[in-house]
């Protein structure tokens, strides 16, 4: 094992293992959009999950994205200067901040939910709004969670996020797909809205990835630690199984570093020990089993491996400030 106490973060983030730190955010459901506006035109874009409950799954936040197909869009959110989409690119709006979009930001803004239109059956809500002059055409993807305690990707990414597809391939292959992964679910075709799933989890691994890349070398966070393939693969592990005993002789060989090496690589990177994020991990994901009713307070202990109520008990209370029973209720 190298016990070289150094960090020298990897100049890419590993995909395959963003994708399955992903997989453990309890972002779940999808809702599409076809948004089509001509000018002039604003819109006052905040949705909230209730207006699309049915669709998506109980869901008590929302990940939201814009994705232009056609023309030029201007966007504003609130203290920041406003800026422009063109064509083939997005933007992740990662808590769903209320913000505007139009021809020109400084009109009178139309509230969206006032302009939205519910599918008839499947397929994709609609907008279609605007003075009759330029168009812009984007495809709107809302992801959902019913995690209480949202997770600590979310809580680390700024309120927008811009994605530009710049390698020429995959841009070409990306607008295509929305295109026609929105074309298939207008027509009611089956399977066409698991196709803009994927592509909406495409797009929030590309913009954590593009976000992550441009934090300075100093900075200490929980993204920060993707740059680290070893610190990575650390966490990678932690979040595929928080109910493991895991200790730190485990994790080190796992992830082919010394015990002090990982640890000072995690501290360092991460802002707190690898075992202490285990244990926020293991209570985060308690936070959100207790939100399932039929699910008994020892089997979460269980699931999230805890040998006994008592000694889940106290962490959760040291975590959350009050016992699971009355943060349940």
């Amino acid at each position: 094992m190298s016990s070289d106490q150094s960090i020298k973060p990897e100049p890419e983030i590993d995909l395959g293992l963003l994708s399955e730190i992903l997989l453990t955010t309890r972002l779940h459901g999808g809702l599409f959009m076809h948004a089509e506006f001509s000018a002039p035109w604003c819109m006052a874009s905040e949705f909230h999950p209730e207006r699309f409950s049915d669709v998506l799954d109980g869901a008590v936040e929302l990940v939201c994205y814009h994705y232009l197909l056609e023309g030029e869009v201007e966007f504003e959110f609130d203290g920041a200067p406003a800026f422009k989409l063109k064509s083939g690119e997005a933007i992740l709006v990662p808590r769903n901040d209320s913000h505007f979009a139009g021809s020109d930001v400084t009109l009178p803004a139309t509230p969206g939910q006032d302009i939205v239109t519910s599918p008839n059956g499947a397929g994709l809500f609609n907008i279609n709004h605007g003075g009759g002059g330029e168009t812009a055409i984007f495809v709107c993807g809302f992801i959902g969670s019913r995690a209480e305690d949202f997770n600590p990707l979310i809580r680390s990414l700024p309120p927008v996020i811009v994605v530009k597809f710049e390698n020429e391939e995959t841009d070409a292959w990306v607008r295509s797909s929305f295109r026609f992964g929105a074309d298939e679910s207008a027509s009611l075709i089956p399977g066409a809205s698991k196709q803009l799933a994927r592509l909406s989890e495409l797009l929030l691994m590309q913009a954590v990835k593009s976000y992550a890349m441009r934090l300075p070398a100093d900075e200490t966070s929980w993204l920060r630690g993707l740059r680290d393939r070893h610190v990575a693969k650390a966490m990678a592990l932690i979040h595929g199984d928080v109910a493991r005993k895991w200790t730190m002789t485990e994790l080190s060989r796992e992830v082919g570093l010394s015990r002090s090496a990982l640890s000072h690589r995690f501290h360092k990177l991460v802002g707190v020990p690898p075992m202490q994020y285990l244990a926020s991990q293991r209570m985060l994901k308690a936070g959100q089993l207790l939100s399932i009713p039929d699910k008994s307070i020892a089997e979460v202990a269980a699931t999230v491996g805890y040998g006994s109520y008592e000694a889940f008990a106290r962490a959760f209370k040291s975590h959350y400030g009050k016992p699971p029973a009355t943060w349940r209720a």
